[in-house]
């Protein structure tokens, strides 16, 4: 089975480890000045062996961490149902699993109180920790600018407002449109209000044309970004652009729907340092 299929068919409903089993228990550190730097995680879970189950490897000074195949972090509502959820291969990351409010359309959910659980797959089959409570503070001036053509991503480096095609340019060209100049207008307010977050521009295009075409259109679109936004009071400073052509896809090049998703621009908000 593939393993995105694999991941993917992880269950919502309660789990009961099988005896041998090593345990594993769930915690989460909630970021309640989310709003003082919207790169950083909202919430910070982290992974650890149940030191109360005698098969959770503690008494070897150590987790078993080669037990584990796949797993998935799941965020329930108040029904138990999953909203959201961080998925990987392997032993979770020993320095905790950052969760950003996200919803899988990259929009954000309701802020409010949720459940999380961590789900695993080992040799054996399927195992799930017990559901914790936390609550969720996400930034909220950034409702106002998402919508079905702006939506939200997190690199390591940290927060990504990936913007669609459709919404500013014409094919080909890079004068923005009048109909996206509200949603740049509320986006160039949202980074002004954290002037102490570098900004790059970045400009991306599918790959249709030749590749010089391309890095010359991402780059015009993403420096046409930049002017609005310095036009609009953001400081020239805090903020740089950079046409990457057809790098970097986020879909399939080979249907109209990826290449779509791939000519778009993204705003990276770095980490403050």
């Amino acid at each position: 089975m593939p393993w995105a299929l694999a991941l993917g068919l992880l269950p919502c409903a309660p789990i009961q480890a099988a005896p041998g089993v090593p345990g594993w228990v769930i915690q989460a550190r909630e970021n309640l000045q989310v709003d003082r730097d919207p790169a950083e995680p909202a919430v910070l879970f982290s992974v650890g062996p149940d030191r109360d189950d005698p098969f959770s490897g503690m008494e070897q000074g150590g987790r078993d961490q080669d037990s584990v195949r796949a797993w998935q972090l799941q965020v329930l509502d108040s029904d138990l149902s999953k909203v959201a959820y961080v998925q990987g291969r392997g032993a979770p990351p020993e320095g905790g699993i950052p969760w950003y409010g996200l919803s899988p359309d990259g929009g954000l959910l309701r802020d409010g109180f949720y459940k999380a659980r961590f789900v695993w797959r080992d040799e054996g089959g399927d195992h799930s920790t017990t559901p914790v409570d936390f609550s969720l503070l996400t930034v909220g001036p950034m409702r106002a600018f998402l919508g079905p053509e702006v939506s939200l991503d997190y690199s390591p480096q940290g927060l990504i407002i990936r913007i669609r095609e459709g919404l500013m340019f014409s094919p080909g060209q890079w004068d923005i449109q009048p109909r996206s100049e509200k949603t740049l207008a509320q986006i160039a307010d949202f980074l002004r209000d954290h002037p102490r977050n570098s900004v790059v521009i970045q400009g991306y295009t599918d790959t249709t044309g030749g590749a010089q075409a391309n890095a010359l259109v991402s780059q015009r679109r993403a420096k046409a970004v930049f002017d609005y936004f310095v036009q609009s009071g953001l400081d020239p400073g805090q903020a740089r652009y950079e046409g990457r052509g057809s790098a970097a896809p986020i879909a399939p090049n080979a249907t109209a729907q990826g290449r779509a998703k791939n000519r778009r621009v993204e705003i990276l908000v770095l980490k403050q340092t």
